[in-house]
């Protein structure tokens, strides 16, 4: 049997190191952090165009003071995996104005997931196993 694997980059939660897939999973840990998620919205009026889901700050003016128009957060939705580096890079240095952090790699970081296709469970007495491989899940 033959195990295909696919790698996408994606923001990882790095106290947790869990991959951040959807916004679902990136709305509750942003909004531990004091921002609050806004409904998806297109970027431009035609049918086309790709929806974004943004995040605001509610306490900007208080940490921004003179900055007319503090960045947004956003990211494309509803997934928000297997995008360009520079997307991560410009959201992850959004939400980094905010908190202020020395090094947000300590709350986020970008690196591969891999997805896996064509897998085979089989169930052997009460454990999960990749059959033809010996893998135990």
């Amino acid at each position: 049997m033959v195990v295909e694997s696919i790698r996408k980059l994606t923001i990882w939660h790095t106290p947790t190191f869990h991959p951040i897939i959807n916004h679902e999973e990136l709305d509750h840990i942003l909004s531990t952090l004091g921002f609050l998620p806004l409904p998806p919205a297109p970027t431009a009026t035609t049918a086309d165009a790709p929806v974004w889901k943004e995040y605001s700050f509610p306490a900007a003016r208080l940490y921004l003071k003179g900055s007319s128009s503090p960045p947004r957060p956003r990211l494309p939705y509803p997934r928000i995996d297997g995008l360009h580096v520079n997307t991560y890079r410009s959201f992850l240095e959004s939400v980094d104005v905010y908190l202020c952090m020395d090094n947000i790699s300590d709350l986020f970081h970008i690196r591969y997931v891999f997805f896996f296709s064509r897998f085979v469970f089989l169930l052997r007495i009460g454990t999960l196993t990749l059959a033809g491989q010996g893998y135990v899940v």
